[in-house]
């Protein structure tokens, strides 16, 4: 059964569904940014038609069912900063983020993730969720830290950051268990 998609608040920050409309910020914002993307699995995109085609990829994902995303805004303003999305295998889901760098160190990707993650344990019914990131990415390892991931160590995985290198590069696992009901 495939979980109910809606969207999030939290004190701060609305997490909608992604629209066409929004490439051009996402572009602006952080799409095109090489020290935003450097740790991502994806390249900067180089044009507005980067972003609609990147943006365009991520609704059909939104559609089948394979990815459940959402873009981030603060709740004054209805422009697109970041993105944080949910990927559901077995009895979890992953979870991936990206925010503009003139939003950093403000607590706001600790909120977004935070509020996806309540989501993938409340409304897609995971028993865990958890993150990888690179093993140099200190900002993105503080927030699962602080949205209650634990650091299991390195991701069996290898995983490519081609901002970074051609070659896999080690990657940090973080884990936290669905909360147990009292029953």
């Amino acid at each position: 059964m495939q979980p109910t998609y809606r969207d999030l608040r939290t004190e701060r920050l609305v997490l909608r569904r992604p629209e066409e409309g929004d490439a051009a910020h996402i572009f602006r914002a952080f799409g095109a940014d090489p020290e935003v993307t450097r740790f991502l699995t994806w390249r900067p995109h180089h044009s507005i038609a980067d972003a609609e085609a990147a943006l365009a990829q991520r609704l059909k994902r939104l559609s089948d069912g394979s990815e459940y995303s959402w873009v981030v805004q603060r709740a004054e303003h209805c422009e697109a900063i970041g993105v944080v999305s949910a990927w559901l295998a077995g009895d979890g889901a992953e979870l991936g983020f990206v925010l503009a760098r003139a939003h950093w160190n403000l607590g706001l990707m600790t909120e977004a993730v935070s509020a996806v993650k309540e989501w993938a344990f409340a409304d897609a019914g995971a028993a865990r969720v958890w993150a990888t990131c690179d093993l140099e990415n200190l900002g993105s390892a503080r927030v699962l830290d602080k949205v209650g991931l634990t650091e299991l160590g390195l991701c069996s995985g290898e995983i490519v950051r081609p901002n970074i290198s051609p070659s896999p590069r080690p990657s940090l696992l973080f884990e936290a268990r669905a909360p147990r009901t009292q029953g």
